[in-house]
């Protein structure tokens, strides 16, 4: 043998002996148990995935931007608590199970917001906590029925357009999906028959800040769009204006 071959073959002899000296590190990664947590789809705010001991004291790891697809992480098999964290909420699942592969479920609910219609101002659409925190806001969301993908929790939700708001408090997204329900109402103003000047309709809220105008409405009953509260309406034909307030929608 020479004396390349004999150093070869120590090599490979070295090499053999250490795969026999640390066969716990083989073992442990084929031991390993799979935790999946599905974010698949579009979020609006970031979500980071906390692995915790099971008795919640020890941070294990964290990860953040988890969002937009579904996730397997290698975990030794035991229980774990799990946390999603999107802003200000969180998310917990105590004591899950990873003796063998595991996925909390579900992870992911949706909440529908119908704006369709016409609207003459955008609409903002913000996701609170029950305290109201701001979680994320949306903006120009009207003139369909909107879906966002949120964690299984409690929210509000507020509407803003413009100088107004409208507050949706305790939609229950926890157990399924969820909906901030009607809100949409029609504000009706008849200006049918012959005018000999354009008339503008304003609205506005009650302490007199416009949320929008609407030029040359005259000739026809006009119906708007209008987020459920109360409104003064201003009627603007050349230098004289007639005010309507506190008109119940």
């Amino acid at each position: 043998m020479t004396e390349r071959s004999k150093l070869r073959f120590a090599a490979v002899g070295l090499a053999l002996s250490m795969l026999v000296i640390l066969p716990g590190v083989v073992s442990a990664a084929n031991g390993d148990s799979t935790l999946t947590v599905d974010l698949s789809g579009t979020w609006l705010k970031a979500i980071s995935v906390q692995l915790w001991s099971g008795d919640g004291s020890t941070l294990l790891w964290t990860l953040n931007n988890q969002q937009g697809a579904s996730r397997d992480y290698n975990v030794t098999p035991g229980t774990y608590d799990l946390k999603l964290i999107q802003g200000p909420k969180e998310l917990l699942f105590d004591d899950l199970d990873c003796s063998t592969d595991c996925s909390p479920d579900p992870v992911s609910e949706t909440l529908t917001v119908d704006l369709g219609g016409t609207w003459l101002k955008a609409i903002s659409v913000q996701l609170k906590t029950f305290d109201g925190n701001l979680i994320w806001q949306a903006n120009n969301q009207q003139g369909v029925v909107r879906t966002y993908n949120v964690l299984p929790n409690t929210y509000d939700v507020t509407l803003v357009q413009g100088p107004k708001t409208f507050d949706i408090d305790d939609i229950d997204c926890a157990s399924g999906p969820c909906s901030a329900g009607d809100v949409t109402e029609t504000l009706t103003v008849d200006l049918s028959g012959t005018w000999l000047k354009a008339i503008s309709v304003q609205l506005k809220t009650f302490d007199g800040n416009l949320i929008w105008g609407a030029n040359n409405q005259q000739g026809v009953v006009r119906t708007y769009n209008v987020l459920p509260n109360t409104y003064d309406v201003t009627l603007v034909q050349g230098p004289k204006t007639f005010d309507i307030d506190d008109i119940d929608c």
